[in-house]
């Protein structure tokens, strides 16, 4: 996402300009309007989107995964002018504003791509087929119950399944175990390929949330804001 750097970086050098078409032009605009309704002066609000940008986008330069992220995140402030020793400035690098962590995690989850969904489909596919071609083929089914005359005893009755289509349930449940095993496979290539282009930001969400973003097996990042609420009240 350059194009939202670029616009970053506009926005912390120009803060007194009204940059909301912009941010509506990139689709934006419904993930940092709650940041516009905060009752501070247009530069200060500016500087927080410009921030939260600039520190939380997997493609951002400013972003160094081998400094300590309190000290980076205090390096960004500073990058863009503003005070980091703020009470305001303070409070969102402590991660201590719950408003503009909410936009913070919206924004981490606007960066997703359809990988995210693919794998959590293979993988539900997977455990899903899995589970039917563990089971049992039953060889007969009921057709109906009987009541002994002399013992009073319901007596069930079956009719049983003719070999050859016993045979070939089975062989169908081979096939969609191959399928199943490919499914795994598929996920597991792409959960590498988010991991190799994510490395940014899960070390962003294990630092700060104490998950990683790309732990799509764990976790439904679109859970992230019951999951930390749940945290913070200490209920995980």
């Amino acid at each position: 996402m350059q194009k939202n750097i670029e616009l970053a970086k506009k926005i912390y050098k120009e803060p007194e300009t009204n940059w909301l078409s912009h941010l509506e032009d990139l689709n934006l605009l419904i993930i940092f309007k709650p940041i516009y309704t905060f009752n501070y002066r247009i530069e200060v609000i500016n500087k927080i989107v410009s921030f939260i940008i600039l520190a939380y986008d997997n493609n951002s330069e400013w972003i160094d995964i081998k400094k300590d992220r309190y000290q980076n995140k205090i390096s960004i402030i500073e990058g863009i002018g503003a005070d980091p020793r703020s009470e305001l400035f303070n409070k969102i690098i402590s991660d201590q504003d719950d408003e503009v962590k909410e936009v913070i995690l919206k924004y981490l989850i606007h960066q997703t791509d359809h990988r995210w969904q693919e794998i959590m489909s293979l993988l539900d596919y997977h455990s899903k087929t899995i589970l039917f071609c563990n089971r049992k083929t039953d060889d007969k089914f009921l057709v109906g119950t009987s009541i002994n005359k002399e013992t009073k005893e319901e007596i069930k009755e079956y009719e049983y399944l003719d070999p050859r289509e016993v045979s070939k349930i089975n062989n169908e449940k081979g096939d969609l175990l191959e399928k199943a095993v490919r499914a795994r496979k598929t996920a597991d290539e792409l959960l590498k390929s988010i991991e190799t282009d994510y490395q940014k930001i899960d070390y962003i969400t294990q630092s700060e949330f104490g998950f990683q973003f790309t732990e799509i097996k764990k976790y439904d990042i679109t859970s992230w804001e019951q999951r930390l609420r749940k945290r913070k009240q200490g209920q995980l």
